[in-house]
């Protein structure tokens, strides 16, 4: 499946910053390892539930892959900074092993969190979620990570403890409900 491309979309933060929002583009993982050298090692943790002192090949791979598997989506959050244009966070929809779900995860660098960037980037990629064909959104968040708890909240997400791991929170988001349809023309009615 070939990359997919959809219109730049501009919005405002909570501060009235400006930024924009795209698909990844291949050419962006070069920013990569700045990217993630601009994460303190708390935002690690919250985002990966592991210490991860350094960008792995792996997980350098496991991005590149979605930017080509057809049901998967990375959107990116771009701002100005020192006069070019810079990736201040993302969010990821990968399918499940269930048709019409799909998992996200939100990444979102230290000095742009509190700002409304998580709540953004999660109301953007329901509408890529929708428009793949999925009708449920779940993340598993750490029960410490408040900010993006709060996001969660603010976007409606049902949140619950995972059953047996107390550290965890299960998000989960509904999004589309097919519509019933009559099997009866309107006004025509059986007999």
């Amino acid at each position: 499946m070939k990359f997919r491309r959809t219109r730049t979309l501009h919005r405002f933060l909570d501060d009235g910053t400006p930024v924009r929002l795209r698909p990844l583009e291949a050419d962006d993982l070069d920013q990569a390892a700045q990217f993630f050298a601009g994460m303190s090692e708390q935002s690690r943790y919250m985002r990966f539930m592991a210490p991860m002192p350094r960008l792995t090949p792996s997980a350098l791979d496991m991005v590149e892959r979605t930017l080509w598997e057809s049901r998967s989506f990375i959107l990116v959050a771009l701002a100005e900074i020192e006069g070019e244009q810079r990736i201040i966070g993302g969010v990821r929809i990968v399918p499940t092993d269930r048709d019409a779900v799909c998992e996200f995860s939100v990444i979102v660098l230290d000095r742009w969190q509190g700002k409304g960037l998580g709540t953004l980037l999660l109301h953007e990629v329901e509408k890529h979620a929708m428009r793949l064909g999925f009708h449920d959104l779940e993340g598993i968040i750490l029960a410490v990570n408040t900010k993006m708890l709060a996001a969660a909240q603010h976007n409606r997400y049902k949140l619950a403890h995972h059953p047996d791991d107390p550290t965890v929170v299960m998000a989960h988001r509904h999004l589309y409900a097919p519509a019933l349809r009559s099997p009866y023309r309107r006004g025509r009615r059986p007999g």
